[in-house]
């Protein structure tokens, strides 16, 4: 059980904020040469991540232009590379460097030393039944082009066109056909041959909550409000809503969710989502033995419990990654910027924040986990083709306390490119 003080109602979006620029800064601590490393090679989609957090929260301005030098430089090897005889691409992360080209401010055109857009529009289906999904090609040496993209993928090719000069409109198109009759969106589905969702047992707070932000951002307003409608189905009392696989209330899902609702006008549900990251946001009244993480934000509070009984000397020494990839996206709950675009300037004197009184009982039920299966980033010129999720951690993880941080990795990996 975490307890901690009310803050004033009146102060909320300066709370919100002031807490989104101390994570902001806590996610800086763990770059290493601009990037988060990976286990073959940096982790370029964990890195595009924090470039968003970070020009969000306006957190670190020099290190949001380091981030955008690093991944210009050095991140082409993240969606491309050869196969053999073939110029192999991921459609995720075409989408998403593209995205990463948009938030820096940078010249599209050339970032990564290639046309992002046009590098996107050529992995768009022309036609057939999945005509408009953004679709790796050549994956594995095998000519052609593949469906193995899901929603996130989709929403970032989504993002990443309508910034740059117009999204067409059958990518749009597709993107609403992932989702399901109830209004949510599912996340994959796309091996299974069917171009839409027919199932409301598919639907994924996380693939719904991005999906509603690209749809708002191309203008399909019908589409976006079904999805917020859904979303607001799936909000608990508290502001919390759950991930699926495992199904637990997290800081990742309820930071995306919060985000759309905040932009869809739902400003009073969008503020519990941010009160409820609050109360897994480490301050000083709650990091105890992790007094040398202070901004940092745990998936849920069963992680942050499993981060304190490592800690050495004030900091993480397990679940490091799993703070990493969550506190990314939770923090856009708290910033309320459009995915992608730069928030203002944070007030000076920042105000400490606490966090809101939060009761949660920490439960560990979750069966040992296996591999994950979404692969590497691919950074390796020649390594196996990435799938755009984030990298799952080979790790063994022991204790049934870090089986509980494991399977929320295993979760983080299959969902996102993030993608």
């Amino acid at each position: 059980m975490l307890v901690g003080a009310v803050p004033a109602a009146a102060d909320t979006p300066n709370r919100h904020q002031a807490a989104g620029v101390a994570a902001g800064k806590w996610l800086v601590t763990k770059l290493v040469d601009d990037r988060y490393p990976g286990f073959a090679g940096p982790d370029w989609g964990l890195t595009i991540d924090a470039l968003m957090a970070l020009k969000a929260t306006r957190a670190d301005d020099a290190a949001a232009a380091a981030i955008a030098d690093a991944i210009h430089a050095d991140g082409a090897g993240y969606y491309t590379y050869k196969s053999g005889d073939l110029q192999a691409w991921t459609a995720g992360a075409t989408a998403k460097t593209l995205v990463a080209a948009v938030t820096a401010g940078r010249d599209h055109t050339t970032f990564t030393g290639r046309d992002m857009r046009q590098a996107t529009l050529d992995l768009v289906a022309k036609d057939g039944p999945y005509v408009g999904q953004v679709q790796s090609k050549n994956k594995n040496g095998k000519p052609g082009p593949t469906t193995d993209a899901n929603t996130f993928d989709q929403a970032l090719a989504v993002i990443g066109l309508a910034r740059t000069g117009g999204v067409p409109k059958p990518v749009v198109d597709y993107l609403v056909k992932q989702q399901c009759p109830a209004g949510g969106f599912r996340l994959g589905g796309f091996d299974e041959g069917k171009e839409s969702c027919i199932s409301d047992t598919a639907i994924d707070n996380d693939a719904t909550a991005m999906a509603v932000l690209a749809l708002q951002e191309a203008g399909a307003t019908e589409a976006a409000e079904k999805g917020v409608r859904n979303l607001l189905d799936q909000q608990a009392a508290d502001g919390s809503l759950k991930g699926k696989a495992p199904e637990v209330p997290n800081t990742n899902s309820t930071g995306l969710a919060g985000l759309a609702l905040t932009l869809a006008g739902k400003t009073a549900e969008g503020d519990r989502a941010a009160d409820w990251v609050l109360g897994n946001q480490l301050v000083a009244a709650n990091a105890g033995p992790l007094s040398g993480e202070l901004g940092a934000i745990g998936w849920n509070q069963e992680g942050i419990e499993n981060g304190k009984a490592g800690a050495e000397n004030g900091k993480l020494t397990i679940g490091v990654d799993q703070f990493i990839r969550a506190g990314s996206q939770a923090v856009l709950a708290l910033a309320k910027v459009p995915l992608g675009k730069e928030g203002s300037l944070p007030p000076s004197g920042e105000p400490e924040t606490t966090p809101p009184t939060t009761t949660t009982t920490v439960t560990s039920t979750v069966p040992p986990v296996a591999a994950a299966g979404a692969g590497g980033q691919g950074s390796a010129p020649n390594g196996p083709l990435a799938n755009t999720g984030v990298p799952t951690l080979p790790a063994v993880l022991v204790g049934t306390g870090l089986i509980g941080a494991g399977i929320a990795l295993t979760y983080l990996a299959r969902r996102r490119e993030t993608s």
